[in-house]
């Protein structure tokens, strides 16, 4: 055939008529089925496995029939690979595929040994338990810090500087804003990140569209030099972050969900260092949820950002810190922070709720923000069971707050009160007016606090 180069009617040895299509290029040649691929798939910088980049493996992947049943292991084994593009995984189904990196587990901080340097660019050296394997280029997920002066100052993804096996210490930059850092006795657990993907300048790194589903991603460090965004998952794409660990860190948005796209975590999330958000979850419904311990540090404006219909939970023992603004939630959005976490050393606000949105929590930590909670406005609201952080009159068991002035209680606090009327200037929050539930039906009681009075 002069356009597809198949031969017609050729005859075998017998002289029956056969139909032979040959695999010449052309630019309108008929498409082979493609092939299965192999369950086992190895990236290795050294040329020992299979591919030595995770582009050539979706690209080999992509010319596959990828069997809807057999579970695909893709290991990228350790080292620092540098990746010139983003990694589009999008239409095809890779819901049985797993990319799993190489982690080190179990190690720990002891203490934290010297800090020097600058807000933003502190080089922090950290004992810890055992300095054997980790190499400069690797990076740490620092988690569940305590002790010491200001521990949360040090949790998030910090890149390896300097190590010395013989004092059992590391040395990190730490990017944390705040012009006390952490210091001393703080402990903490630490998650060494062997797989490192660096991707080029401007460059994205993840891109999970267009209803493809990613069975599982493990144990990988994305590292961007300012692209837009690190992992992306859009268009009723899946992720789910498996036992391991995932740390991205250096883009615009560290990770979106928008237009239906979803992100489970099972296994540790660490964000760090976005221009803009470390997490966005968007327009139509975007969601993710958090692993334990998951840690959301130094963005330059939000660690996270809800809007329209988007959905974030931080889970137990999680941490937001060194951010603008540690979690906002806009226009119809919710923020959900679960007991344990803690919000600190946010330069403008720990929490904001605005447009009909939500921030809820059960006995979140609140420290060192330059305002704990901002008030929710244009119906917006904040409702923290536990210790609420805008006053020591503030410690319901559960609160309210919408309209920016207006607050309601349930469960016991310190007067008994229901309600609360307030004003708010800067950072300060002046209660005007208390009202007591005195236990009938429908009947309060009102005590002023300050001589402003009320206009009708």
């Amino acid at each position: 055939h002069p356009t597809t180069g198949a031969y017609v009617g050729q005859l075998d040895d017998n002289g029956n008529e056969q139909l032979v299509v040959s695999s010449f290029p052309s630019d309108e040649g008929v498409q082979l089925p493609g092939a299965t691929p192999k369950n086992a798939i190895t990236v290795a910088q050294d040329g020992t496995g299979d591919f030595t980049n995770l582009s050539a493996v979706l690209a080999y992947l992509d010319g596959c029939d990828v069997p809807g049943n057999d579970l695909i292991i893709v290991t990228v084994k350790a080292g620092h690979y540098n990746q010139p593009n983003y990694l589009l995984f999008s239409q095809h189904i890779y819901f049985n595929v797993f990319v799993n990196g190489e982690a080190i587990n179990g190690r720990s901080l002891m203490s934290i040994a010297d800090t020097t340097g600058s807000p933003g660019a502190y080089s922090a050296v950290l004992n810890v338990d055992d300095a054997a394997n980790i190499e400069v280029g690797d990076w740490l997920l620092v988690s569940n810090t305590t002790g010491g002066t200001n521990p949360t100052y040090i949790a998030g993804a910090s890149k390896v500087t300097a190590v010395d096996t013989i004092a059992e210490t590391v040395t990190i930059l730490c990017t944390h804003p705040n012009a006390t850092p952490a210091s001393g006795a703080v402990t903490g657990e630490i998650v060494v990140m062997k797989t490192v993907l660096n991707f080029a300048a401007g460059k994205d790194a993840f891109h999970v569209w267009n209803g493809a589903t990613l069975g599982q991603i493990n144990n990988l460090m994305l590292v961007g030099q300012g692209g837009s965004q690190g992992l992306s998952v859009q268009d009723n794409g899946r992720v789910l972050v498996g036992l391991g660990h995932i740390g991205v860190s250096g883009f615009a948005t560290n990770i979106l969900v928008t237009q239906s796209g979803q992100i489970t975590s099972v296994g540790q999330v660490t964000t760090a260092n976005a221009t803009f958000a470390n997490i966005v979850a968007s327009t139509g419904g975007g969601q993710i949820d958090l692993g334990l311990k998951s840690v959301c540090s130094n963005s330059a404006q939000y660690g996270i950002y809800c809007e329209d219909g988007g959905q974030a939970r931080m889970n137990q023992n999680s941490i937001i810190t060194g951010c603008a603004t540690g979690a906002a939630a806009l226009r119809g959005s919710s923020v959900t922070i679960s007991s344990s976490a803690k919000v600190t050393g946010c330069a403008t606000v720990g929490v904001y709720s605005r447009d009909g949105s939500w921030i809820s929590g059960t006995a979140p930590q609140f420290s060192g923000n330059t305002k704990d909670a901002d008030r929710a406005t244009d119906f917006g609201g904040i409702k923290i069971l536990g210790a609420y952080p805008l006053g020591t009159t503030e410690i319901g068991t559960s609160s309210y707050e919408t309209g920016g002035n207006w607050r309601q209680y349930i469960g016991v606090n310190s007067g008994s009160y229901k309600y609360v009327l307030s004003s708010r200037t800067g950072s300060v929050t002046t209660d005007l007016f208390r009202f007591v539930d005195n236990g009938n039906y429908r009947e309060l009681s009102k005590e002023v606090v300050s001589t402003a009075s009320l206009t009708a």
